[in-house]
């Protein structure tokens, strides 16, 4: 189990995700490791498509900022859709029902 654990940490830890690797690996064994090699924390910067972490804000390679998303939901349909965080601080204008409104502070 031990063995499992470390080799699915090191596995892991290349998908920027080390506990959950080592979880799979320590329960599951080598199936733990196929699975942690297929879960991918990571994500493309849209300027260089160099692999960054998901949580990132700006790219470690080239130095572009990251856009990152707000999820929101219309009040008066219910829709649900996602916006950039530079406009989730205005006026929104649901792709449904095409009515306006603003996303309330968090």
């Amino acid at each position: 189990m031990v063995f499992g654990a470390l080799v699915g940490a090191v596995l892991g830890h290349t998908r920027n995700n080390t506990t959950g690797g080592a979880l799979l690996g320590m329960v599951l064994g080598p199936l733990g490791w196929l699975i942690t090699l297929l879960i991918d924390r990571r994500r493309e910067c849209p300027e260089c498509q160099g692999i960054i972490p998901i949580t990132a804000r700006k790219c470690q390679h080239c130095g572009s900022p990251i856009p990152q998303w707000v999820f929101i939901k219309c009040p008066a349909c219910g829709e649900r859709g996602k916006v950039s965080e530079e406009t989730a601080h205005g006026e929104i204008e649901c792709p449904d029902c095409k009515r306006h409104f603003q996303i309330p502070a968090r």
